[in-house]
């Protein structure tokens, strides 16, 4: 089994799989820190993926309700589906819709906090937000805590006010946004995609027994 992450290794191995994990990396030539734009102050950008469960988006709506009531100040900038219904929200919302890959790279340099929810899986969308520099919020769990780092993606409590306390000091603690936003883009530099592939080329030579013919 090849699997987008340690956790999913896991879990197959625990069925009595041979399996291996690759990193999800980054385009490097898209997601980075060259920025012609000011990154805003108090703009979350939610990963609003309504369609698929894993994406958790009742809870992310509920969180920004809850960061709401604790009186803090911010806009907010969905992604990631192409039509969501109204978030019953009293702050600014844009909505983005599907973007491209180059879009979605000058989002994440103009925010100051990516929210990207994984209820099973990780997500391309966080390390690629952490690679532009902005630092991201996601559930503690089991499967994030193996997919992460240490050190780069905010792991919270999956309950509204474990998020919004953890977007609310993201918003305000600029010495911790500042450090967990270097962290996480000193981190994603090492996620290469030739290493990613070369790491499954080579399981994949080991599984089958196979050494590829020499070219002449």
């Amino acid at each position: 089994c090849i699997c987008a992450s340690q956790w999913l290794k896991q879990k197959m191995e625990s069925f009595g799989n041979q399996a291996i994990s690759f990193p999800l990396a980054v385009d490097h030539n898209i997601y980075n820190t060259d920025n012609k734009q000011t990154r805003k102050k108090h703009t979350i950008a939610f990963y609003a993926r309504r369609s698929t469960p894993r994406r958790l988006y009742e809870l992310g709506v509920l969180a920004l309700r809850e960061l709401f009531d604790l009186g803090d100040y911010f806009e907010l900038i969905t992604f990631g589906e192409e039509d969501l219904p109204n978030l019953g929200l009293p702050v600014k919302v844009s909505h983005k819709g599907i973007l491209s890959s180059n879009e979605l790279a000058s989002l994440y340099k103009q925010c100051t906090i990516g929210l990207v929810l994984s209820g099973t899986n990780y997500s391309l969308v966080p390390n690629e937000m952490m690679a532009c520099g902005l630092p991201v919020v996601d559930i503690d769990a089991e499967h994030t805590r193996l997919s992460y780092e240490a050190e780069t993606a905010f792991l919270a409590k999956a309950t509204p006010v474990g998020l919004a306390s953890a977007l609310s000091r993201l918003l305000n603690d600029d010495s911790f946004r500042e450090s967990r936003a270097k962290s996480g883009l000193e981190k994603t530099k090492e996620l290469q995609w030739d290493d990613s592939s070369q790491l499954i080329e080579r399981f994949i030579h080991e599984s089958l027994k196979f050494s590829p013919k020499s070219s002449e």
